[in-house]
C-alpha cells in the first residue's frame, strides 16, 4: 500500500500481493439466522410434545424435530468449517468458494462495480458484478457494507456513486 509522508494511506488503487485484503463471511449473517431456526424447531418440540394427542403423534414429532435439528446442525458446522472468502486487491476481486474454486472479477473488464441480486424469487442473495461484464460473484453470508468498504479502499468504484 502506498503511504504519504504523513504515514496515511495515499489515495488510489493498491498494487501488489501485499495489498490484498480478505473479506470473510459475517458470523452475524450466518450464525444468527441458523441459531434462530434451530431454536424455533426446539421450541416446536417443547410446545408440541405435551399437546400431542397420541403416542404416535409424540413419536412423529420427536423424530421429525430430531432429524431436522441434526441436519441443520450438521449443515451449520459444514458452513463454519468451510467458509467462503473474498480477496480484494487493486487488480482483481477473487471469490474463493467452499471447495477452493475461484471466480475472478478483473479490472481488465472495468472498474465500476455494482451489487446485484443473484438467484430468483425467494432464494436470492447478494452478488457483485462489474458493470457491463456479464460476470458476477456471490457474496454468500458476507456483509455487503464491508465488501463495499474494502473495494472502495482498493480503488474500485460503484456505479451511481462518486
Amino acid at each position: 500500500m502506498d503511504t504519504s509522508s504523513s504515514g496515511a494511506a495515499a489515495p488510489g488503487p493498491a498494487v501488489g500481493a501485499a495489498a490484498t485484503v480478505v473479506v470473510r463471511q459475517s458470523w452475524l449473517q450466518r450464525d444468527v439466522p441458523l441459531g434462530l431456526l434451530e431454536a424455533l424447531f426446539l421450541l416446536a418440540l417443547v410446545r408440541g410434545y405435551p399437546n400431542a394427542q397420541t403416542t404416535a403423534g409424540r413419536v412423529a414429532l420427536v423424530v421429525f424435530v430430531a432429524v431436522v435439528s441434526v441436519v441443520l446442525v450438521l449443515g451449520w458446522i459444514w458452513l463454519i468449517r468451510r467458509p467462503c472468502r473474498l480477496e480484494v486487491s487493486g487488480r482483481a476481486i477473487t471469490f474463493v468458494g467452499r471447495r477452493g474454486t475461484t471466480q475472478v472479477l478483473s479490472r481488465d473488464f472495468g472498474d465500476q462495480l455494482r451489487v446485484v441480486r443473484l438467484g430468483s424469487g425467494r432464494y436470492s442473495h447478494p452478488g457483485l458484478t462489474i458493470v457491463g461484464s456479464g460476470k458476477s460473484i456471490p457474496l454468500s453470508f458476507m456483509s455487503v457494507r464491508e465488501v463495499r468498504r474494502q473495494c472502495l479502499a482498493a480503488g474500485w468504484s460503484f456505479a451511481g456513486r462518486r
